[in-house]
């Protein structure tokens, strides 16, 4: 008996090692981290970026700030009526995690990216067309973590639309196959957390929305939020996991301990007393002033990340409305409004910075 329980002992403690890359308790998140909390750290680099308006960057250079090349990082999903994160499928995690208790609430992904010019500046962002390639890697344990599966999605804007918006922020739409004779298009907004274009650091939101009419969304798309620092500026064609190997130091190594030890989700959304208020354009804009945005009737998302979505379906046109805070008095936001379903809803986008 005493042996027996020994075994079992050891057993557990060596299952518990193994999980440990998935772990979030504060003791692991205090050793891999010490410079300051996930929030600080996405509010003092975006502030980095908002603040440097003197290095204007001209051509297809802008492109690589916030895509091109490799990058790392995690990705989790929310749910777009109530913002509740929404659970890695059962279905792609060990059982042994989820006896344990350590299913993990996001996805590690590694990117690739390519950007190519197609035709002249419209005067509404630089003309081009993204293709991207995601390994994800599926949650693993014990020997496993020496071999990591993993799955493969290719993504274009080849059929869509891709826009520049500014130094550091990038709008693009795509259609999605339809379900049945209903449209569906991907919307994704990213923007620069860091103005470095060798190590950048970029938060992603991308929502599918499905078309009921011409211009209204049938119902609060779900929400994909990707954070992800460039590990190289030359695209690896999605190629890291191929021929097998891929192994969880690595993956690690190349997310970073600064997005991989306080994970995103774990940060507390922002509430609706962000938005009260009266507020200015400052800064690189598309706009002269600030317009008046989602008024009564109108829905919002808090998200972690620092983002807000907010979004309004007129008789006229679905106005939709991307927010990105630098701590809670100032803001990106990247605004489109749908009239056809087929349009990419003419991104534009305004910094501002609330009125005391």
């Amino acid at each position: 008996i005493f042996v027996t329980s020994a075994v079992m002992t050891m057993a557990r403690s060596l299952l518990l090692a193994s999980c440990l890359r998935w772990s979030t308790s504060a003791a692991f998140q205090r050793t891999l981290l010490s410079s300051g909390s996930w929030t600080s750290m996405i509010q003092q680099r975006t502030a980095t970026v908002v603040g440097n308006k003197n290095n204007k960057r001209g051509g297809q250079q802008r492109l690589f700030l916030v895509a091109g090349g490799d990058f790392a990082g995690l990705s989790a999903n929310f749910d777009g009526q109530t913002g509740k994160l929404i659970p890695v499928p059962e279905h792609l995690v060990p059982d042994s995690l989820l006896e344990w208790g350590q299913a993990p609430t996001f996805l590690e992904v590694i990117t690739s990216e390519t950007v190519a010019p197609v035709g002249e500046n419209n005067g509404n962002g630089e003309k081009s067309i993204l293709e991207r390639q995601t390994v994800s890697v599926l949650p693993e344990v014990g020997c496993g973590i020496d071999n990591l599966d993993t799955t493969k999605a290719v993504e274009t804007t080849d059929n869509g639309h891709l826009s520049m918006l500014g130094d550091d922020i990038m709008a693009l739409e795509y259609p999605l196959l339809p379900l049945g004779e209903t449209s569906r298009s991907r919307i994704e907004t990213i923007f620069g957390l860091s103005s470095g274009a060798e190590e950048s650091l970029r938060i992603r939101v991308a929502l599918t929305a499905v078309w009921a009419e011409e211009f209204k969304i049938a119902s609060p798309p779900p929400v994909t939020i990707v954070v992800e620092r460039r590990t190289s500026t030359e695209s690896s064609s999605g190629t890291i996991a191929d021929g097998g190997g891929l192994d969880a130091r690595t993956v690690s190594n190349l997310i970073g301990k600064e997005i991989q030890s306080e994970p995103f989700t774990k940060q507390t959304p922002l509430d609706a007393s962000v938005l009260e208020g009266s507020w200015q354009c400052v800064g690189e804009s598309q706009v002269d002033e600030s317009p008046v945005l989602c008024d009564d009737g109108s829905s919002e998302l808090f998200l972690p990340g620092n983002i807000v979505i907010r979004y309004k379906m007129e008789s006229s046109q679905t106005r939709l409305d991307v927010m990105q805070y630098i701590g809670t008095n100032k803001r990106r936001v990247v605004r489109r409004c749908y009239n056809d379903r087929m349009a990419d809803g003419s991104p534009k986008f305004w910094i501002e910075e609330s009125i005391e």
